[in-house]
């Protein structure tokens, strides 16, 4: 490799650690990654090993700089970005325990007792408390392991931790913490109010620094451990919500996420609350900036269990949305997504999914498409909402995430939306989003969105279609009036 400055980027999983390599013009060299060996799923449990992690981020970056030999001294700015909602109890001589994932759903009996107090965190923190919520699992620790969340010194969330093992000093970003749901968006710094609800100290939680600033330098053992220079910049950053950035999404653009859940935002500026409190809030990047928007729980997840559970045999996914794109119309059955309960518009956790207008003639291929189909119908109707509020209007719809990549599925969606949908290049987008950061903060770049649309690059776009609009409203249509019907159910 040549001698050129470069960035280091490390990504908190939610089942392996990801340490990505970067020249600091934004070119990725090197992608690596670690799974976990020591992470509990069980039952109600979801739990990780803090200590692994550190473990696996130190073997990460020891190989992914092996190459450089002693232009090691060449990686001139490091961030940690990671999984959010979990929480890391950090006592005198480390972390005190495992750490409680956002799939945790012990805290079942403190989650309906917060929703009690579910206006309180809309107004204050921008969103409702759920099972694997924060407030949820704190409430819980209170309870069954009083113990432990009293010998901590610190709740911080998992990016966090890594950052304090690499400098020293405790702190968080906004964006993480305002998904602790104890973060006052408008007066910027912790709730009290919200910390009493959950029987937590204030003093507990850390500073909250701006995500596009700088976080200190390597300790001097552990840079000489990892063999990098104890002068590289190292920014905040934040969680893996830091992916809108790597998406590629601009002003007046929304951002689409589909993973295992599914997710639309648009970003506005200054705090805007939807008056039904159906849309969540949180803050971007920078400060005055905020993303608008929700989720619907299962997508690539409904999708998975699908395969293992109806349709073992294998379903040619690309061929079925080929056939969908031709038809020009959507399948006469419905799938109603909420296999985890409805999230937003809905808000209603005991909702169950269904198919309806099942026939003999009906096959998996079909089943599929519906699939497919009644996620975009659910995230549509986030979308309505926040061009309600003036939010997203006129602009592209940015997509990441694995189920969301076929551009057969992007132009399906498309015609759902009545909006373009487009995808970039950048396939590992958050550890991107972490390198404009720290890039940014390192003094390589400006401005992160600079350049973040410097950098872009389409790897395809699908534009709606008006021959397939009154098809596609139809069917929208069908999926709003099953929805409603079968809530009972």
């Amino acid at each position: 490799m040549s001698s050129v400055e470069k960035i280091l980027t490390i990504d908190i999983g939610t089942s392996a650690i990801k340490a990505a390599l970067f020249e600091a013009s934004g070119r990725m060299l090197r992608v690596e990654a670690r799974r976990y060996t020591r992470s509990r799923h069980q039952g109600m449990q979801a739990e990780q090993d803090p200590h692994e992690w550190w473990e696996l981020t130190c073997e990460l970056i020891r190989s992914i700089t092996s190459e450089l030999g002693d232009e090691r001294s060449d990686i001139r700015a490091l961030a940690v970005t990671g999984q959010m909602h979990g929480v890391v109890l950090l006592g005198k001589a480390g972390p005190l325990g495992p750490v409680m994932t956002f799939q945790d759903r012990r805290a079942q009996r403190e989650h309906e007792e917060l929703l009690a107090h579910r206006e309180t965190f809309y107004r204050i923190a921008g969103a409702y408390p759920e099972v694997g919520s924060v407030p949820a699992k704190l409430l819980y620790l209170s309870r069954h392991g009083r113990d432990l969340l009293d010998e901590a010194e610190f709740v911080i969330p998992p990016k966090d931790y890594i950052r304090y093992e690499l400098t020293g000093q405790v702190a968080t970003d906004p964006i993480d913490a305002a998904g602790f749901l104890l973060y006052d968006l408008e007066a910027g710094d912790w709730s009290r109010n919200l910390c009493e609800l959950v029987l937590l100290e204030p003093r507990k939680l850390p500073e909250v620094r701006p995500t596009v600033s700088a976080a200190g330098r390597l300790k001097r053992d552990v840079a000489g451990e990892l063999g990098l220079p104890d002068d590289a910049s190292i920014a905040v950053s934040g969680g893996d919500d830091i992916e809108t950035l790597g998406s590629g999404m601009g002003p007046g653009d929304c951002y689409e996420h589909l993973g295992s859940s599914g997710s639309i935002y648009a970003p506005s500026m200054g705090v805007v609350r939807d008056p039904d409190r159906r849309l969540e809030i949180y803050p971007d990047l920078v400060p005055g900036r905020y993303m608008v928007g929700g989720s619907t729980a299962a997508a690539g997840a409904a999708e998975r269990w699908f395969r293992e559970n109806i349709s073992p045999r294998d379903v040619d996914a690309e061929d079925v949305f080929r056939r969908a794109v031709d038809a020009g119309r959507p399948s006469d059955v419905l799938f109603l997504p909420y296999l985890a309960g409805a999230r937003c518009p809905v808000w209603d956790p005991e909702r169950r999914g269904a198919f309806v207008g099942l026939s003999l003639s009906h096959t998996a291929q079909d089943l599929y498409e519906a699939i497919a189909e009644g996620v975009a119908y659910s995230l549509r109707s986030i979308l309505e909402r926040l061009e309600a509020l003036g939010l997203g209007r006129g602009g592209a719809v940015y997509t990441a995430g694995g189920y969301g990549a076929s551009q057969a599925f992007g132009q399906v969606r498309a015609d759902i939306y009545g909006r373009e949908v487009r995808r970039t290049t950048q396939g590992e987008a958050t550890s991107f989003a972490a390198m404009l950061i720290a890039g940014t903060v390192a003094g390589f770049f400006n401005d992160v969105y600079e350049a973040a649309a410097g950098l872009r690059k389409l790897a395809w776009s699908a534009s709606p279609r008006p021959e397939t609009r009154a098809a596609y409203d139809a069917g929208y249509a069908r999926f709003r009036r099953a929805s409603e019907h079968l809530r009972a159910f």
